[in-house]
């Protein structure tokens, strides 16, 4: 049995929570801003020293402390049955809880059903279809959560079993199967620095108010964020975290990956010095969906656009492309305070 504790404080380095970082390039410093490509005018570090930088942001996470166990006995004996067949057997077991953080710092599953508060803020009408607004974030160890962000099976038998048969003096047949557990089982380090909606924010730098014709006057490298940090709320915000924001979760319902490997073998002595071997070996995975749910580009997207929809645009299936090309109409989420820099215009498919 082992026993595993981590912590994290504030912004882990190389975990991808770096503060704050700033990207500088030659256009503050060049001639014309609108010959960027223009190597040889203007200077990187001296766009840098004078406190302009082209993009920059600041991600501050909480701090947290994450707990887990991992139990993995196991058994294995080699059998002679007779002269001639030798049995290898095993069994192992694996059983990793997942990580709980000690102040409960994590999300849980998203809810994609009930209805969200902002609903009532919504002009419907500007809605394809005028439907409600649904889903929220959910939190660990709230309103009856449990602490971790997932379950994980406990039938985690691991059979190992392999052979060999010996034919005559010459002629050996073997063979073996092996199943194993991966993923989150034996995998540690993800679910501590993923599914930290409401327990990290993003604030971002506005380099320019004029498509990069001047700095922007109220901001520079030396007082970069102006209008404070973006609070970072926790499971305080409830169902109205991250509105309008990519993020993402972990499924509770996940599985993990099983790999199963065999192999069946007939190794021939030709020789006092050569030897013929043939064998078939494989090997099969099951449960590779991936752990992460999105709701942006990575993991399983939940905002997936239905291919039905898709279809009505596809020419090939006698659909109009025009009817995904679509103008920009009114954001119904503009200035709602609980969309967090929602754009006056969207285009809808």
């Amino acid at each position: 049995m082992r026993y595993r504790q981590q912590g994290y404080i504030g912004t882990p380095g190389g975990l991808g929570y770096v503060a704050p970082n700033f990207n500088t390039g030659n256009g503050w410093t060049q001639q014309n801003y609108q010959n960027s490509g223009l190597a040889f005018q203007g200077f990187d570090l001296a766009s840098f020293l004078l406190g302009y930088a082209d993009s920059g942001n600041t991600q501050p996470v909480v701090n947290r402390t994450y707990s887990s166990y991992y139990y993995a006995p196991f058994v294995q004996d080699d059998w002679k049955v007779t002269p001639k067949l030798t049995v290898n057997l095993g069994l192992r077991y694996d059983l990793s809880p997942a990580p709980t953080e000690r102040h409960n710092s994590a999300n849980y599953a998203f809810d994609t059903t009930s209805i969200n508060p902002v609903d009532a803020q919504i002009d419907h009408a500007l809605l394809p279809g005028g439907e409600p607004i649904r889903g929220s974030f959910t939190f660990a160890g709230v309103n009856g959560n449990p602490r971790s962000a997932f379950k994980v099976g406990k039938l985690g038998f691991q059979p190992r079993f392999g052979f060999a048969y010996a034919v005559n003096s010459k002629t050996v047949v073997r063979g073996g199967f092996e199943e194993m557990l991966t993923g989150f089982l034996l995998s540690y380090l993800s679910p501590v620095t993923d599914g930290l909606t409401g327990f990290s924010a993003f604030t971002g730098y506005f380099a320019t108010l004029d498509n990069f014709q001047t700095p922007n006057p109220n901001a520079n490298v030396g007082n970069p964020f102006v209008q404070g940090l973006t609070p970072i709320t926790g499971a305080k915000a409830g169902h109205l975290t991250a509105l309008g924001q990519g993020a993402n979760f972990y499924d509770p319902s996940y599985k993990q990956p099983t790999y199963c490997g065999y192999s069946l073998g007939v190794q021939r002595q030709l020789s006092s010095h050569d030897v013929l071997e043939v064998s078939y070996v494989g090997s099969r995975t099951y449960n590779l969906a991936p752990a992460i749910v999105n709701t942006g580009i990575a993991g399983t997207n939940i905002n997936q656009i239905s291919p039905a929809w898709s279809k009505q645009c596809d020419q090939g299936f006698g659909g109009t492309p025009d009817i995904c090309n679509n103008d920009l109409v009114p954001s119904p989420s503009y200035n709602i305070s609980a969309f967090n820099n929602a754009s006056q215009c969207e285009c809808f498919l």
